[in-house]
Parts: C-alpha cells; sequence; structure tokens
C-alpha cells in the first residue's frame, strides 16, 4: 500500500487548456496566490511548464500536491513506465502525489489488466504517492478493482458541477473508499449565466463560482477550477472559506439535470442515468 503522504487540498489549480507564457504565468500567479494543489496531465502537455512553475515558485516539493495522468497512447506495457518516467523528469520531481489513468483504453484496446498493473507497480516504484482512475464507469471502475484488489485505488476524477451531479458514480465510488475530484466544477462557466446560482450568490456576498465551488466541497468533493483570469484565480481560491446555508445547498442539489458537458471521442459508453 502507498505511503503515508501529503493530503490532497480541496480546491487545487486545474491547468486544463493552460499553455504558452500565459498558462505559465497563470501557474506562478495560482502558486504566489496559494493553491498547493497542481493538476496536469500527458494529455494537457503542459508538464514541463507545471514543474517550471513550481520550481520559479521556491515552495519546497514536499508542500505541493501534484496530480498527472496517463493518457491513452501510452497505456501499453511498452510506453506506460517510460512515459510515467518522462512525466517526472518534465514535472522536475521523483514522485507525484497522485497518478491517474486518464481514460479507460478506447474500445478496450489495451486490456485493462495491463494498464492496471502497471499503475500498481508504478506506485511500488515510487512514482507515485497514490493511484487512482478518471473517466470511468460504473462496470469500468468494478472491473478495475477486480483487477487491482479492493483497497488499490484512493481516488476517481469525473465530471461534477450542479447541472452533472453525477450520483450514481459518485454512490459507487464512495461505497468502495474512493475519494471523488470534480473536474469541470463550473460547468465552463456556465454556472455564471444561471439565474439560480446567481441569487445564491448574492445572498452569499460572493460570486457564482466561489458559490458553486463551496457547495461542491461541502459534498466532500475536490475542486479543481481553471481560469486564465488571475482576478478569479484568487476568488476560486477564496471559495474554501465559504460557507452556504442549508437552503443554498438544497437548491445547488435541484440543479442536476444530468448534462454532461465533456464527451471527445474516445470515451467510454456512458452509464446510463436516472433523471
Amino acid at each position: 500500500m502507498a505511503a503515508a503522504h501529503l493530503q490532497m487540498p480541496k480546491i487545487g489549480y486545474g491547468t486544463w487548456m493552460r499553455r504558452g507564457r500565459e498558462g505559465r504565468a497563470c501557474m506562478e500567479a495560482a502558486l504566489e496566490a496559494g493553491y498547493r494543489h497542481i493538476d496536469t496531465a500527458q494529455g494537457y502537455q503542459n508538464e514541463a511548464m507545471v514543474g517550471a512553475a513550481i520550481a520559479a515558485s521556491g515552495i519546497a516539493r514536499p508542500e505541493i500536491f501534484i496530480t498527472t495522468k496517463v493518457k491513452p497512447p501510452h497505456l501499453t506495457r511498452l510506453m506506460f513506465m517510460p512515459t510515467v518516467e518522462e512525466s517526472l523528469e518534465r514535472l522536475r520531481t521523483s514522485y507525484v502525489d497522485l497518478l491517474l489513468i486518464h481514460w479507460p483504453s478506447p474500445k478496450n484496446e489495451v486490456q485493462m489488466a495491463s494498464y492496471i498493473e502497471d499503475l500498481i507497480k508504478a506506485r511500488e516504484l515510487g512514482y507515485a504517492r497514490s493511484i487512482g482512475l478518471s473517466n470511468f464507469t460504473r462496470p469500468l471502475l468494478i472491473q478495475a478493482e477486480e483487477i487491482a484488489g479492493p483497497g488499490q485505488f484512493s481516488e476517481l476524477q469525473i465530471e461534477v458541477h450542479p447541472f452533472h451531479q453525477n450520483r450514481e458514480m459518485t454512490a459507487l465510488a464512495r461505497s468502495k473508499g474512493l475519494h471523488i475530484t470534480a473536474f469541470s466544477p463550473l460547468a465552463l462557466g456556465r454556472v455564471a449565466e444561471d439565474p439560480a446560482i446567481q441569487a445564491i450568490a448574492a445572498e452569499h456576498g460572493a460570486t457564482a463560482a466561489q458559490v458553486t465551488l463551496a457547495w461542491l466541497m461541502a459534498r466532500d468533493f475536490t475542486v479543481i477550477p481553471t481560469s486564465s483570469n488571475l482576478a478569479r484565480i484568487h476568488e476560486n481560491l477564496e471559495a474554501a472559506k465559504l460557507s452556504l446555508s442549508s437552503g443554498a445547498m438544497a437548491q445547488f442539489d435541484s440543479l442536476n439535470r444530468n448534462m454532461r458537458l465533456l464527451s471527445p471521442e474516445h470515451a467510454p459508453p456512458w452509464d446510463e442515468v436516472t433523471p
């Protein structure tokens, strides 16, 4: 099992779509603002930038929780471990705090047993303090746990926001002891346009983004919002200090309409969900 390690902060800075000079500036701003959890992936093509931003920050490595993910083309036995080692080189670290399978192998091109075994091996080699899965369906999560054995995975990262609360997947994952990170927690900016969320924000003297993030954290999700706006980077972090009324929590709970926003061609067939 994984050794004791830095606990994942409840809010992190997501680096999806953050590239180039602007992306590097955003990462540095996030670290300066106080973020100590940075989420990246091989597929984001910015691991080197994350590593450079952390190095430039002067913050000691043990104080920052780093998540990265192995992308589908790298799930083969020949590519898995070498590309994880390349990720570590780009990130300028000997380990990540959390290593995820970014997506299950499309159409099962790579047998799940192969990459789950490699994921566990990466942890055993010290390349990752903890391991988990991302974008898995309920049947695929069950299959992965059957391969790995209970208690091997610590984290599941899935799309969760007010309009897609992913309740069945959340219930299954938590029944198996997995913590959940919500990606796209602000529904790609749509929360700012919702009248109900705007009203909750006004009630609490906060932004729509802040109350949404506060709701998710109160429901025991870790959140990894991203922004290229320096003011919003600071505002999002402040959500960790916000407490919502019970009425506001119930209002958020009522907004679910199973509106999945991210479903690329390589996504697995998604689970059917109840209304």
